[in-house]
């Protein structure tokens, strides 16, 4: 688990230097002026232009789908996934199957402080006694305790998904920022196209296909990260009975927490990027036009203005 999280994290941070990347290079193009394509290349850019717009337009829907899927089955609907799906049929039977083996280890602990009360061990055999009844009692509702926090952070983020007004979030960021005008616009026969719309178009599409595939893949992975968490839910009181494992608990309660509440954080994000994102689709508000249609040849002036988005 561990080797796969760091190689998940270390495609991570090279997916975001090429993000980087590219929105640099695009910079340098938004600062450039407007260069035209000469007479005998209006073709060229035509069906670079197309290009862009059908198979980035084309990825940017998928990845959108698949993320309003994830959130949607992996988040909103994970009672309903786990429970009719019979995947919880399946990680109650292997709960079970691990609590059995933690109860025989206590029990096993239970023997060494016996002998360690026989002994004179003293208060340190009674005190480590408390801990070990604490702990196994409550392992038996080590599962219970997991699915609790796992409901209240799927309703904490169902609640902020609420805010999108019934939409899907990809849809959302989609009709927001106008893209309908931007993958629906056809650029007249022989029209010159300038290189800073095409490439400008080309890095917004990049980056909405980047947040929309990095965020549902993660989604995906939480989805299953937290069902193995449930099944090894008796290790988050391992280290009460045993003080060198108490590591072991400490770090599935920080991973068991981290997952369980990337999602509320995560939607949370992007509920305050969307709001914000609206505030500055006014750049275009006086002509009647969306944010996206600066990435159209027929744009509003000050289209340099829109890297505040990227930023953002």
């Amino acid at each position: 688990m561990i080797l796969i999280k760091n190689i998940f994290v270390s495609k991570l941070k090279i997916t975001s230097v090429t993000y980087f990347l590219i929105l640099t290079f695009a910079m340098i193009v938004f600062l450039m002026p407007q260069i035209s394509f000469a007479e005998d290349t209006s073709t060229i850019g035509e069906i670079i232009y197309g290009f862009v717009l059908k198979y980035y337009g084309g990825f940017m829907g998928l990845f959108g789908s698949f993320f309003d899927y994830s959130v949607n089955d992996f988040i909103i609907g994970f009672g309903d996934k786990f429970k009719n799906s019979g995947i919880g049929f399946q990680i109650n039977k292997s709960w079970g199957l691990v609590r059995d083996i933690f109860n025989l280890t206590f029990i096993f602990g239970l023997v060494y402080i016996g002998f360690q009360m026989i002994l004179g061990s003293g208060n340190s055999a009674k005190s480590a006694l408390a801990h070990l009844i604490s702990a196994a009692l409550l392992v038996n509702f080590s599962l219970y305790i997991t699915k609790f926090v796992i409901d209240f952070s799927n309703l904490a983020a169902a609640e902020i998904f609420k805010a999108f007004s019934g939409q899907g979030i990809g849809t959302s960021f989609i009709n927001m920022l106008g893209f309908s005008n931007v993958l629906n616009f056809n650029a007249p026969a022989g029209e010159n196209i300038a290189w800073m719309y095409i490439f400008g178009l080309a890095t917004l599409l990049t980056v909405m296909i980047y947040v929309f595939a990095t965020a549902a893949i993660m989604i995906t992975i939480r989805f299953v990260v937290l069902n193995i968490y449930m099944v090894a839910s008796p290790i988050m009181f391992l280290g009460w009975v045993f003080p060198s494992m108490a590591g072991y608990s400490q770090k599935y309660w920080g991973g068991f927490l981290r997952q369980a509440f990337f999602a509320p954080a995560l939607i949370f994000m992007l509920y305050l990027s969307y709001n914000v994102t609206r505030g500055y689709s006014g750049l275009t508000q006086a002509s009647g036009e969306k944010l996206g249609k600066i990435f159209t040849p027929a744009s509003h002036p000050d289209a340099p203005a829109v890297f505040t988005f990227f930023v953002l």
